[in-house]
């Protein structure tokens, strides 16, 4: 895909070796990663009908072969989020050609 990582290759509890790419757990099949697939049902009846949940068993078994179902995103804090936007080259060129305008016409302003 045009992707050149080097990603960590980590072991399960049951001594499966995964490695995590892109938000994705990939299992080692002998020769190459791949990701687990889970049918749920093709249709809404047939998700409905699993509507109960797993068990406990089967449940931790899933999370180990597909991972956590969660996206870990980094949010900066607001003092950085602040600082990346206002030095970001649109405001920057506001501010170059707006101050300069702004104070060539206050002083006529004030002065009348």
């Amino acid at each position: 895909l045009g992707f050149t990582t080097v990603c960590p290759v980590r072991v399960t509890p049951s001594g499966q070796r995964y490695i995590r790419f892109q938000h994705q757990q990939l299992l080692w099949t002998g020769k190459t990663f791949e990701a687990e697939h889970i049918a749920v049902g093709g249709t809404v009846d047939a998700l409905m009908k699993c509507g109960i949940g797993l068990a406990s068993q089967a449940a931790a078994a899933r999370e180990e072969r597909l991972g956590p179902n969660c996206i870990p995103v980094e949010v900066p804090s607001w003092l950085a989020t602040a600082a990346t936007e206002l030095c970001s080259f649109f405001y920057v060129y506001q501010l170059t050609i707006m101050w300069p305008f702004f104070y060539w016409k206050y002083w006529k302003i004030s002065t009348c």
